[in-house]
C-alpha cells in the first residue's frame, strides 16, 4: 500500500509560510496570497518600522510600492488605535498587528465583499492572530538585534 503525504489545509500553510519566514517581507507575502486566496481580499500590504530610531518617512512596506498617502494616513489611524482593532477609510481596512517600544507592524488590505469577511470570522481571527505572533517575534528579533549592533559598537 503506497504511502500518501498528507496534503496542509490553507489555514496549516499559511502558518507553515509565516514560521518560514526570514523576514518581514517573507510574512507579508505569506499573508498576501493566504488573506487573498482564502478571504478574497485584495491589496493586501504589511507596513512597519523595525528601529525607533527610523523616521516616519522611512516607513517599510510590502509589496514596496504600495503605500500611497492614502496608505500612510490609513496607516497612523491604526498606529492610534488599540493593536487588533480594524480601522476602516475608504474602502480600506486596517489593522495594528504589533508595537513595542517605537517599533510596529501594521496590516492594510481591501475586501469588497464585508458579508464574506463576517463569515470567516474564527478563521480570519485566527489568521490575524497567527500574523500578529509572528510580526511581533519578528520585530522584537530586529530590535534585539539592533541592540546587540550598538552594544558591539560602543
Amino acid at each position: 500500500m503506497p504511502s500518501r503525504t498528507p496534503t496542509l489545509r490553507e489555514p496549516e500553510q499559511f502558518v507553515h509560510a509565516l514560521l518560514g519566514a526570514r523576514d518581514m517581507a517573507a510574512a507579508a507575502d505569506a499573508a498576501i496570497r493566504h488573506l487573498k486566496s482564502a478571504h478574497g481580499c485584495s491589496r493586501v500590504r504589511l507596513a512597519w518600522n523595525g528601529s525607533a530610531d527610523r523616521p516616519a518617512a522611512d516607513w517599510l512596506c510590502h509589496p514596496a510600492t504600495e503605500l500611497d498617502e492614502e496608505g500612510r494616513q490609513l496607516c497612523a489611524a491604526a498606529l492610534a488605535a488599540k493593536a487588533g482593532i480594524e480601522v476602516q477609510q475608504g474602502g480600506e481596512s486596517a489593522q495594528l498587528l504589533a508595537s513595542d517600544a517605537g517599533t510596529w507592524a501594521v496590516l492594510l488590505w481591501h475586501r469588497p465583499d464585508k458579508p464574506k469577511l463576517e463569515a470567516d470570522g474564527t478563521a480570519w481571527q485566527q489568521a490575524m492572530d497567527c500574523l500578529r505572533l509572528r510580526c511581533r517575534s519578528m520585530l522584537d528579533s530586529e530590535r534585539l538585534k539592533l541592540d546587540v549592533e550598538r552594544l558591539a559598537a560602543a
